[in-house]
């Protein structure tokens, strides 16, 4: 906060077909262009406590073993179309693999420069070591705990051997579900099982470990940001691999689950991320920015619920005990007044998709307003709910079928397939939302596959 700082949005934690997955990695990189600035796509490459194979077990252990060695055959090649792809201040790429561990939960490998070799460790702790080599080295890399919800054992994450040197961020969200906690409004639905407490976010905290947060998709069919299955959050002083990299060594971030959001906060004279000495209650500064009108914001200490924040409170000029309510926070889109005469500025989200499950259904999509302009297009972009091999994966269109393929100051052209909900609470919609500023009398227009 008045620091030039920039918010950034990324994922590091995806997968394609480079290992076990399905999709391309030259689409997974066209469609986290789509949607993100910085982007690892991760290969799966080792599993040292896996289970032994027996009957129910025996196919999960043998894609395992062939996407591991299919990985170690593409890995060469997948870190050249990751370096190809970059465009510093536009798009920033970095390498990364998986290892799987059922005693201390999973890591994410995520090198800084676009270079870097697959480690098969025996343990999360020996993984560690290799890390600070690497860092010891000049070849900095971090590991990254995700789905850390799940029981200890079964691939949730064990905060006795966690070491904050080699994570400095943990991932709490992806489309395994939310691993804040076990009693929050985002289950963990994946057939892995049901979240753990002492694998949750709050119980590492309340153990003293020190973190940043973010979210990520763990997707698996080459759809980095697939829409409502999570996205980091960073502030960074610029959209480079250096930049983007400091702030997660600084946590400067933050987790979404679906929309892009910004976030920051200062208490007293310290940052997000920061790190503070335990004394007299201070000021907290907050500035949010949401996808949508805000329902409240809940202030968190000590694992208990300290203050809730609701849109009363946001309203220009008031302030909620213990907080300042910003500029930023005042003017959250939702048709905030923008000072000019008869002008706001908001966002305005077309999405498509319903009709029966599993039929497909193509979009050609034009979406604008008739007057003022459009300062931000954010896609919002699924791709398929698969995980394994053995689902259906890509199809005809390939993994890159959703694209904004032009705009301008008062219009969008989308392109996307929808195949319907695939369930009644499980959305298989596909949109663009716009932030727009625009005049009251200013309307607003769609054109769905030649249709107005």
């Amino acid at each position: 906060m008045g620091n030039n700082e920039s918010a950034f949005f990324g994922d590091l934690h995806n997968h394609c077909n480079m290992s076990y997955a399905h999709g391309d990695l030259e689409d997974a990189i066209r469609n986290a262009q789509q949607r993100l600035d910085f982007v690892s796509v991760t290969g799966h490459a080792h599993w040292p406590d896996m289970p032994e194979a027996t009957e129910r077990t025996g196919h999960i252990v043998e894609f395992h073993e062939e996407g591991f060695e299919k990985l170690k055959r593409n890995w060469a090649g997948a870190l050249e179309k990751l370096a190809a792809a970059e465009r510093p201040g536009e798009f920033v790429t970095f390498p990364g693999f998986e290892v799987h561990s059922s005693a201390d939960g999973d890591r994410a490998v995520i090198y800084r420069d676009p270079d870097g070799e697959i480690l098969y460790p025996d343990s999360v702790p020996e993984l560690d070591r290799r890390l600070a080599e690497l860092k010891a080295g000049g070849r900095p890399a971090f590991g990254l705990p995700h789905h850390i919800g799940y029981h200890q054992g079964a691939r949730g994450i064990n905060w006795d051997t966690f070491e904050e040197d080699a994570s400095p961020v943990v991932e709490i969200f992806s489309m395994h579900g939310g691993a804040e906690t076990t009693e929050g409004p985002l289950p963990f639905l994946h057939s892995m099982g049901p979240a753990d407490w002492r694998s949750t976010m709050q119980y590492g905290l309340a153990q003293g470990r020190v973190f940043g947060v973010i979210a990520n998709t763990d997707h698996h069919s080459a759809h980095p940001g697939s829409y409502g299955h999570g996205m980091a959050g960073v502030w960074a002083r610029e959209l480079t691999r250096e930049g983007i990299w400091a702030a997660l060594m600084n946590r400067r971030t933050f987790a979404l689950t679906g929309d892009r959001m910004r976030l920051d906060y200062r208490l007293g004279g310290t940052s997000m991320g920061g790190i503070r000495a335990p004394g007299r209650a201070e000021g907290l500064e907050l500035r949010l920015e949401a996808g949508a009108a805000i329902d409240y914001v809940d202030i968190i200490h000590n694992n208990r619920l300290a203050r809730r924040i609701t849109p009363v409170d946001m309203r220009p000029g008031v302030a909620a005990p213990g907080a300042v309510a910003t500029p930023a926070a005042a003017a959250t889109p939702g048709a905030a007044p923008l000072g000019a005469a008869g002008a706001i500025r908001t966002k305005i989200y077309l999405e498509v998709g319903w009709g029966p499950r599993g039929r497909r259904a193509p979009w050609e999509v034009d979406f604008g307003i008739t007057a003022g302009e459009i300062i931000e297009v954010e896609p919002r972009f699924r791709g398929p709910d698969v995980l394994t091999p053995e689902q259906d994966g890509d199809g005809a269109a390939g993994a890159f079928y959703s694209q904004c393929s032009c705009h301008d100051e008062h219009s969008v052209h989308f392109e996307t397939i929808t195949y319907g909900n695939p369930t009644s609470s499980t959305p298989g919609t596909q949109g663009v939302c716009l932030d727009v500023r625009i005049p009251l009398e200013a309307k607003i227009w769609a054109r769905l596959n030649g249709v107005y």
